[in-house]
C-alpha cells in the first residue's frame, strides 16, 4: 500500500515526515527500503539510539500512551507555546501509524480525559477527540500519570511507550505523581519520555521531568518551540526502531519528484509535505494520475495528509508533481521488497577483537539468491562500539564492490583498550547497521549484528630472553610461591615428627574427674605448642577444676620421644615435687622431671593430681 502524506509546515516538515516514516516501517514485516537519489545523514536522536536503549522495541501488541497538556499555557488559539497545534497533529500522526494500541489523555482544567485505547479501526474517533479538545485552565498532568498507569495494569505489553507532551507550566503541584511515576513505570520497564515546551527554564521542574526520564530509562528535552518538540519525537522513534531516512531529489527538468520501483517491490510509501503555500499534489505513474479507485485518502488533518495505494503496485517510474512553487517541498519514499541487504560477515558468531582489524561484507540477495548491483551502487557501514559503561561511539565504513560481483566490503579498526593476557577478556559489544543506495532506492539490514569485543590473548614469545623479559614480574611471583610452598612443606614435616602429649590427670581430691591433656586444644596451639602444655591453657580446660591447685604455677607437660617430662618454666612460690614410685623430686626453676607411665603431683608436700598414660 502506498501512502501520500502532505504537511503544511517548513520547520514541522523534517520532523513529522520522519516520524511517519519510522511508525509506517515498524508495521512492516519484511526488508524496508528507502527511495532517495542522495545520500543524506540519517536523522538521529543524541541521546536516544539503538545503541543504547534498554527496553523492548514496540510491536503490534506494545500500548502507546500520549499525555497531552491541554492547559491554558499552551495556547492552541495563539499567544502560547503550541498555536497551530502541532501536539495535537502529533497526536494525529500517531494515531494514523502506531501498529498497536494506543490512548491519548488529555488533561486541563482540574480532569483527564482518555481518548482510544483501540485499534486502528477507531483512529479516526481518537482523531476527532484529539482536535476537538480546546486549551483551557490548569494541567494537572498528576490526574494523567494516574490515568496512565491504569491503562497499563494488569499486564504490560512488551514495547509499551509513554510520552508527556507539555510546556511545564504547571507541574510543581505534581510533584509527588512525578516521584511516583518514576518509580513505578521505571520498576515496570516503561520509558518515559518527557518534552518540555516552556521557552524559559525553570529551575523547581526542570529537575522533576529529568527524575523521570531518567530513572525509566527515557530521555529528557528542553525545546523551545512545538516544531523542536516534534523533532525530538522524530528522532526518539528513530532510535527506538533503529530506522534511517533519506530524501527524494526534485527532478529540475521535469518540476517532480521521481522514483523508480521494479517488481521487486510489493509495498511502497510515499511522504509528501510543503508549506501553506503550494497545495494538491499529485501522484502519478509513467506520466498517468492514479486514479482514485486505488488510493485510500483519510480525513483531512491541519498539518497532513495520508493517502494509501492499494496492492499490486505496477511497476514503473512514480511521480510526486505538485501544481505551484515548491520552494519547500520534500518527499520521502519508503518501500517494501524482496531484496533486502545481508551480511556476509561478520556473523552473530564473530567475535572482534581490541587492536585488530573487522571485515565487514554485505550483498544484496532477492528471494535468497544473490545479485549483482549496479556499479553506481553506494554500500555504507554504520559501526557502534561500548566498552563498558562508557558511551558508544559511531563510525561510518565504506562500504566496496570487489570485482564486479555481488559482495562490498570494507573494514573497520578495533580501537585498542588494555594489554593483552594470558587469556581473552570480554571488555564490550560492537553493534553494525549497514545500506545501499542507488538510483533512488535505499536497502537496509533491518536487525543489526551484534558482537562481543575481547582484549585478545598475548601472542607467544619469539625467544626464551623475550618471554623472560615480558614475564618478570610473573616469574618472581612464582619463584616466591615456590619458595613460600617450600618453607611450609619443611615445616609441616618438622611439625609431624614431633610429639603429642597424650596423657591424663586424675584428681586426688575426686578420682572420678580426669583432665585428658591432648583434648580440648585450641588449634593454634596444636599448630604451634603441638608438644607442649602450659598450666596457663589448662585454665580454659573444660575439666580444669581436676588442676585447680595447680592454677597460676609456672609448669608444662612437654612432650619428647621418650616420655612425657613436667617442667618449671619460671620461679615461683610454691613448693612443687613429683614423686615417681618411691623416688620424690622438688621441681626448681628450669628443671624438667620425668613422669614415667604414672606418679603423683604434690604441692607444698601435698598430693593433688596423679599422672597417668
Amino acid at each position: 500500500m502506498l501512502r501520500v502524506v502532505r504537511l503544511r509546515s517548513s520547520t514541522w516538515k523534517c520532523a513529522l515526515l520522519s516520524l511517519i516514516g519510522v511508525l509506517f516501517l515498524n508495521g512492516l514485516p519484511s526488508s524496508v527500503v528507502l527511495a532517495s537519489n542522495h545520500m543524506d545523514n540519517p536523522l538521529t536522536c543524541s541521546t536516544i539510539n539503538s545503541a543504547n536503549l534498554t527496553a523492548d522495541r514496540p510491536n503490534a501488541q506494545s500500548l502507546l500512551i500520549v499525555l497531552l497538556d491541554r492547559g491554558a499555557t499552551m495556547g492552541l488559539n495563539g499567544g502560547g507555546a503550541d498555536p497551530n497545534n502541532y501536539s495535537g497533529s502529533t497526536a494525529d500522526v500517531l494515531s494514523d501509524l502506531w501498529s498497536g494500541p494506543m490512548a491519548v489523555v488529555a488533561y486541563q482544567a482540574n480532569r483527564a480525559t482518555t481518548f482510544g485505547v483501540g485499534l486502528s479501526s477507531a483512529r479516526q474517533a481518537l482523531k476527532q477527540e484529539v482536535n476537538n479538545t480546546q486549551s483551557g485552565g490548569n494541567a494537572p498532568l498528576d490526574l494523567a500519570l494516574n490515568q496512565a498507569n491504569a491503562l497499563l495494569q494488569p499486564g504490560i505489553p512488551a514495547g509499551s511507550r509513554i510520552a508527556i507532551l507539555s510546556d511545564a507550566a504547571d507541574l510543581t503541584g505534581s510533584k509527588d505523581a512525578l516521584n511516583t511515576a518514576a518509580s513505578t513505570f521505571g520498576h515496570e520497564g516503561v520509558p518515559v519520555y518527557t518534552f518540555n515546551l516552556s521557552s524559559s527554564s525553570n529551575q523547581q521542574v526542570q529537575p522533576l521531568l529529568e527524575q523521570v526520564s531518567q530513572t525509566t530509562n527515557g530521555c529528557y528535552e528542553n525545546i523551545t518551540s512545538s516544531a523542536d518538540l516534534a523533532q525530538s519525537v522524530v528522532n526518539l522513534y528513530a532510535g527506538w526502531n533503529s530506522l534511517e531516512f533519506t530524501r527524494i531529489d526534485y527532478n529540475t527538468a521535469k518540476n517532480d519528484y521521481p522514483v523508480t520501483l521494479d517488481i521487486t517491490f510489493n509495498s511502497a510509501a510515499f511522504l509528501t509535505f510543503y508549506d501553506s503555500s503550494t497545495s494538491n499534489s499529485v501522484l502519478a505513474i509513467a506520466g498517468q494520475q492514479l486514479p482514485k479507485e486505488v488510493v485510500d485518502r483519510s480525513l483531512d488533518n491541519q498539518h497532513y495528509e495520508l493517502d494509501t495505494l492499494k496492492v499490486p503496485l505496477q511497476s514503473g517510474v512514480y511521480t510526486v508533481t505538485l501544481n505551484t512553487s515548491a520552494v519547500n517541498a520534500r518527499v520521502y519514499a519508503l518501500t517494501q521488497s524482496t531484496r533486502t541487504l545481508q551480511f556476509v560477515q561478520p556473523t552473530a558468531s564473530s567475535i572482534a577483537y581490541t587492536g585488530q582489524s573487522l571485515p565487514i561484507e554485505v550483498h544484496l540477495v532477492d528471494k535468497d539468491r544473490p545479485t549483482i548491483p549496479e556499479a553506481t551502487t553506494v554500500f555504507q557501514a554504520q559501526v557502534t562500539i561500548t566498552f563498558g559503561n562508557a558511551p558508544p561511539v559511531s563510525e561510518s565504513i565504506a562500504l566496496h564492490q570487489q570485482g564486479g560481483g555481488d559482495i562490498a566490503s570494507g573494514v573497520f579498526i578495533v580501537p585498542m583498550l588494555g594489554t593483552p593476557g594470558n587469556t581473552p577478556v570480554r571488555v564490550g559489544i560492537i553493534q553494525i547497521t549497514a545500506l545501499s543506495k542507488d538510483q533512488g532506492i535505499t536497502h537496509t539490514t533491518l536487525v543489526p549484528v551484534t558482537i562481543p569485543v575481547f582484549i585478545p590473548k598475548a601472542p607467544p614469545c619469539p625467544t626464551f630472553q623475550e618471554c623472560v623479559k615480558q614475564n618478570i614480574v610473573g616469574l618472581l611471583s612464582l619463584v616466591l610461591l615456590l619458595l613460600i610452598g617450600i618453607i611450609l612443606l619443611i615445616w609441616f614435616l618438622i611439625w609431624k615428627r614431633k610429639p603429642t602429649v597424650m596423657a591424663h590427670l586424675v584428681s586426688v581430691r575426686n578420682p572420678k574427674r580426669i583432665l585428658e591433656l591432648g583434648e580440648h586444644r585450641p588449634w593454634l596451639k596444636r599448630i604451634f605448642r603441638k608438644s607442649v602444655i602450659t598450666m596457663r591453657e589448662l585454665e580454659t580446660h573444660p575439666e580444669t577444676d581436676v588442676v585447680v591447685e595447680l592454677v597460676g604455677e609456672p609448669l608444662a607437660f612437654v612432650a619428647s620421644d621418650t616420655d612425657i617430662t613436667l617442667c618449671m618454666t619460671g620461679g615461683g612460690g610454691s613448693n612443687i615435687s613429683v614423686k615417681v614410685g618411691m623416688d620424690e623430686q622438688v621441681l626448681n626453676e628450669k628443671q624438667c622431671v620425668s613422669l614415667g607411665s604414672s606418679c603423683t603431683i604434690y604441692k607444698n608436700g601435698k598430693s593433688v593430681v596423679t599422672f597417668k598414660i
